[in-house]
């Protein structure tokens, strides 16, 4: 059984992540009890590659996710959110993360390194505007729990926005 835990931005303006990984199942919490994000999503096998596909937040508000990772964990590309209303998903790196998540134009960086065997750390967006990334991993790629920090940090951030 593998888990995500740990924080995304400061210890006060910042965000709960907490996964558990049962077979093929993710799931877990982004946020905080009354406002954040379920995560729903499976990691399944192919032939050649493993997809991730679920859903984060709730039944009626929430994004649809779908990211295609190569076999050895190296790279993950999709998307989530729909075909009109959502955003692009490209990170690069098994140790060192690195990639965006969104347009060229609107979008976050997202720079993760693998530290130790357990630890992932880094940053969601640039050096003034973005959300320190400090997690504790066991046993699901570091690639996943980057991926998994990005975008519910960024679906947190848009939904403040729009609020």
């Amino acid at each position: 059984m593998g888990s995500i835990r740990g924080r995304i931005g400061g210890r006060f303006w910042g965000y709960d992540l907490e996964v558990k990984k049962e077979g093929e199942k993710l799931t877990g919490r982004f946020g905080g009890q009354f406002y954040g994000n379920d995560i729903d999503l499976l990691l399944q096998p192919e032939v050649d590659f493993v997809m991730l596909t679920g859903r984060l937040g709730g039944k009626t508000i929430g994004f649809n996710l779908k990211v295609e990772l190569d076999k050895n964990f190296n790279s993950a590309q999709g998307r989530y959110g729909g075909e009109q209303l959502g955003n692009d998903i490209r990170l690069e790196g098994r140790t060192q993360i690195t990639g965006r998540i969104g347009g060229e134009t609107i979008g976050y960086n997202v720079d993760c390194r693998q530290l130790t065997a357990e630890k992932v750390e880094g940053r969601i967006g640039g050096q003034k505007i973005g959300a320190d990334v400090n997690l504790e991993v066991k046993d699901i790629p570091p690639i996943v729990a980057a991926l998994l920090a990005g975008v519910n940090y960024i679906i947190m951030k848009e939904r403040q926005s729009s609020s």
